[in-house]
């Protein structure tokens, strides 16, 4: 980022210019969701072994070796990305996000924000919807990408096979047949394989699909009954639920995922579970219910041609340049230079990481076992010292609980 903002704003010095933040999603707020899942269960302490959440684990775990969340370094950990978001926010003249929960999010924070809601376009895949019908799809899907890890879509997952499908399977016990789940994506993680490889049940009833190009995907989305969005914690919105709408599959989704197309249970567009029993309902009825398949598939198809037309992008797209191209039409017409100099690349100074601090060097040690054994043998003074040589390069991270932690003008709501 210091890197990206410092060619920014040498470019600007010579060329002003006005700059748009396409702000898919707001991470920092996906973290925030993440961890107050943990917190919510382990308020009464600070180090935690939570396996609901195993993609929480591999976010925040204090090592490479340990199972445990450290909730304060985690809280540090969102507190820096935070302040980070929100000066790119800052700096911007406009900003697009994907979604009106995280433009109002935006709004909360930082209310002067010139900010537009730009979601995706999406066209219905008329020869599958003319060609399968309920009886000739069958099962459940999961596809997103998991890039080896289960941070995210790993955890949605997790939740649905622990939570969701034994429930779904147990009501199913009467039939030979019971429906049958289909993990797709690209690097699906050895620790989810492995997990439902310990389970005969969840062996039998689960095929993992290794996605490896885009015709593969769009045979999966054609062929299953249903298609499921779990995720209790995220961001922006989610690009494979879009795409299930276009395809014609009735989505079971959690409320969170709901929420973020402004999606309510009553308004019948897929079905929405406020929890696994919700969710397990939603599955049982949709799966079985030919007349009410066909319901929610219709109201999907009507929501996404109201809601990710392309007309509709380009005209807030086109809102967006327009500003801008007004904003600097004005700058260069005029010759007051303070409206040049008041603009985030010019009025944001980036400062070195400030350090050392207590908390900075309790986690570097923890999270750095081979640098902690060489301050002790003081080869470094401290573990900002190699921080200021080495780490910094190496992408790694040093913490403070400072608010001018790496802008030297932050004034950023907690």
């Amino acid at each position: 980022f210091e890197m990206a903002y410092e060619e920014l704003q040498k470019l600007y010095e010579k060329h002003p210019f006005t700059l748009i933040y396409d702000c898919e999603g707001l991470w920092y707020a996906r973290d925030e969701m993440l961890i107050s899942h943990v917190t919510m269960k382990y308020s009464f302490f600070n180090i935690v072994n939570y396996q609901k959440f195993p993609g929480g684990v591999e976010r925040f775990a204090l090592s490479t070796k340990s199972d445990d969340i450290d909730i304060e370094f985690a809280q540090l950990d969102i507190k820096h990305g935070r302040k980070v978001e929100q000066k790119l926010i800052q700096m911007a003249d406009t900003v697009l996000t994907a979604s009106e929960r995280e433009t109002q999010a935006v709004l909360r924070a930082l209310p002067n924000t010139t900010i537009y809601t730009a979601g995706h376009t999406m066209s219905i895949d008329e020869a599958t919807i003319a060609s399968t019908e309920f009886s000739q799809r069958s099962g459940i899907l999961f596809l997103g990408s998991f890039d080896g890890g289960m941070y995210y879509n790993g955890d949605a997952v997790w939740y649905f096979i622990n939570e969701v499908y034994p429930l779904v399977l147990m009501e199913w016990k009467t039939s030979s047949d019971p429906i049958q789940l289909t993990i797709a994506g690209r690097g699906i993680p050895k620790s989810l394989k492995d997990f439902v490889a310990k389970g005969e049940v969840l062996m039998k009833n689960i095929v993992f699909h290794e996605i490896t190009d885009a015709a593969d995907i769009q045979d999966l989305y054609r062929s299953a009954r249903i298609f499921i969005a779990p995720h209790q914690y995220g961001a922006g919105i989610q690009y494979e639920v879009s795409k299930a709408f276009s395809f014609g599959v009735p989505v079971v989704m959690s409320s969170f995922t709901a929420d973020s197309f402004r999606i309510k249970s009553s308004d019948r567009i897929g079905c929405v579970g406020a929890d696994a029993k919700g969710m397990k309902g939603c599955i049982m009825t949709a799966s079985l219910s030919e007349s009410l398949w066909n319901n929610l598939r219709q109201n999907e198809l009507e929501f996404i041609e109201k809601t990710h037309n392309r007309e509709s992008l380009i005209k807030v797209w086109d809102q967006a340049i327009e500003t801008n191209f007004k904003k600097i039409k004005d700058i260069r017409s005029s010759n007051d230079e303070q409206k040049k100099m008041n603009h985030g690349l010019v009025t944001t100074k980036i400062t070195e990481a400030f350090g050392p601090c207590p908390e900075g060097e309790r986690f570097y040690g923890l999270r750095h076992p081979d640098v902690e054994d060489a301050v002790k043998r003081g080869i470094f003074e401290s573990h900002f010292a190699h921080y200021i040589e080495y780490g910094k390069n190496e992408g790694k991270r040093y913490l403070c609980d400072k608010d001018d932690l790496f802008f030297s003008n932050v004034d950023l709501f907690d």
